[in-house]
C-alpha cells in the first residue's frame, strides 16, 4: 500500500497533466484553424478536405496503435483519395504523354494472351490512357501543389493531437463552414 502522501501527489499530477493536456488541445485547435485559413486563402478551388483517424479493431497480432492517416486526403467530398506522390506520377505521364500511352497499349496488346489477365488489364489501361489524354497538365500540377500542401500541413500536427482534438474512429471533413468528425467505419 502506498502512503497518503504519495497517492496524493499522484492525483495532484494525473489533474495538472490533464489541465495541461486540455490547454495543448486548446492551443492546437487555434493554430489548426489558422493553419486551415491560410489553406483555404491560398487555394480559392479548395472547398473542403478530410482525413480518417482510428485505432485499427485488429493489425495482425501487433499493438493496435491509434493513427490520423494524413499521408492522403479527400478533396472537395471526391470519394477517392490523393496521395501527392500518385499524383506527381500521373504529371509525369501526362508530361510523356505519348510515351506512355504506347506503353499502356502495348500492355493491353500483350494481355490478350493471359485469359485471366486480358479483362481488368485492358479496363484499367484504357481508362488511364482516357484520363491522360483528357487531363490538363497545369491544372493536374496545381492540384498536386495543393495535396501536397495540405498533407504537409497536416502532418505537422502529432497523431495524439488530431485524437485529443477530434476523437478516434472518425472521418475528420474540413471545410470552408467549419470542422466535421463524423464516424468512420475501417477494418
Amino acid at each position: 500500500m502506498v502512503s497518503k502522501s504519495l497517492a496524493k501527489r499522484m492525483r495532484e499530477l494525473n489533474k495538472e497533466m490533464d489541465k495541461l493536456r486540455s490547454e495543448m488541445t486548446k492551443e492546437s485547435k487555434k493554430a489548426f484553424k489558422a493553419g486551415v485559413k491560410e489553406l483555404f486563402n491560398q487555394y480559392p478551388d479548395l472547398n473542403s478536405f478530410g482525413w480518417a483517424q482510428y485505432t485499427p479493431y485488429f493489425n495482425d497480432g501487433d499493438e493496435c496503435t491509434f493513427g490520423a492517416y494524413t499521408e492522403s486526403v479527400y478533396i472537395n467530398d471526391d470519394s477517392d483519395a490523393y496521395y501527392p506522390g500518385e499524383l506527381d506520377s500521373f504529371l509525369d505521364e501526362i508530361n510523356n504523354k505519348e510515351k506512355t500511352i504506347k506503353k499502356l497499349r502495348k500492355e493491353i496488346e500483350d494481355s490478350k494472351n493471359d485469359k485471366y489477365k486480358s479483362s481488368w488489364t485492358k479496363e484499367y489501361n484504357e481508362r488511364k490512357i482516357k484520363d491522360i489524354e483528357e487531363a490538363n497538365p497545369e491544372e493536374i500540377k496545381k492540384q498536386a501543389k495543393m495535396v501536397k500542401d495540405i498533407v504537409d500541413f497536416l502532418q505537422l500536427i502529432d497523431s495524439d493531437t488530431l485524437r485529443d482534438m477530434f476523437g478516434d474512429h472518425v472521418m475528420v471533413t474540413v471545410s470552408r463552414d467549419g470542422i466535421e468528425a463524423t464516424e468512420y467505419e475501417h477494418d
